[in-house]
């Protein structure tokens, strides 16, 4: 069992396989099954060898619709693209809510959780992640169901132990050609409605992995007014324009920068 990592015969297995072959397989069990293994901690879960993991103890568990699975997902790479505005879309998406939720406020609220999420580098699943979207839900009346519950549950504990076995473990990163293979089946299984889904979530992923997190911190702090922008004019082009024309003797006009100021 992984909950026993000073055992001679799990170390000299492939942690890095291992904690790939257990983010497949959690992500196989929500996003394609729907029905998953809600408690994966280290001690229901055993190495048969470097290629293959026993999930024990099926005790809690936990269905979700196609839908919900792809909020969630989504919600998850808004965190690590820092898009505030996907994080929004779909937690209301998510959870049950009336028509009256103040996205200005809502908004304000989410920026503090992601500000948090990006200064501590934690998991989405990470409890105090998961009380602070708790507060907000219960603040803007939104009602988040249990299997959002039972999914970032799972994944604090399959994240967890990942970063035991592979100490380079980034979860969208090894998620990553997953989704891909993923998307890409749904895309051919319902026609042209699931190539837009496919090019959506390619260009989130490849958001996700290569632009940086603060561009979108900084776009936000531009449309919200707070932070300044300084301009500096080049003169130049205008000094050169006047001794031009004193060289001709002749009396200099007003600029276009002057005219527009008149």
């Amino acid at each position: 069992k992984f909950s026993n990592f000073d055992n001679p015969a799990l170390k000299a297995l492939d942690g890095k396989k291992l904690a790939e072959i257990i983010t497949y397989a959690m992500a196989k069990q929500i996003f394609e099954i729907r029905f998953f293994h809600a408690d994966p901690s280290p001690g229901n879960l055993m190495a048969i060898s470097s290629d293959q993991v026993a999930f024990l103890d099926w005790g809690a568990v936990g269905s979700v619709s196609r839908r919900k699975s792809e909020r969630i997902l989504s919600l998850i790479l808004g965190f690590v693209r820092d898009d505030i505005d996907s994080v929004a879309q779909a937690l209301l998406d998510i959870c049950r809510h009336g028509n009256d939720v103040d996205m200005t406020d809502l908004l304000r609220d989410l920026e503090k959780i992601m500000d948090y999420h990006e200064r501590e580098r934690a998991s989405v699943g990470d409890p105090v992640i998961l009380e602070m979207i708790l507060d907000v839900a219960n603040k803007h009346d939104m009602l988040l169901p249990p299997d959002f519950m039972l999914i970032t549950r799972a994944l604090f504990q399959f994240e967890g132990l990942c970063k035991k076995l592979d100490p380079t473990y980034e979860l969208v990163d090894v998620l990553e050609p997953y989704v891909f293979r993923y998307l890409r089946k749904e895309a051919f299984a319902v026609g042209d409605s699931g190539e837009k889904l496919l090019s959506g979530a390619l260009e989130a992923l490849d958001a996700a992995r290569h632009f940086p997190q603060r561009i979108n911190k900084v776009l936000r702090m531009v449309e919200n007014n707070a932070c300044r922008v300084r301009v500096e004019v080049d003169r130049t082009a205008d000094r050169t324009y006047r001794v031009e024309e004193r060289n001709r003797g002749s009396t200099v006009p007003a600029t276009p920068a002057a005219q527009t100021a008149a």
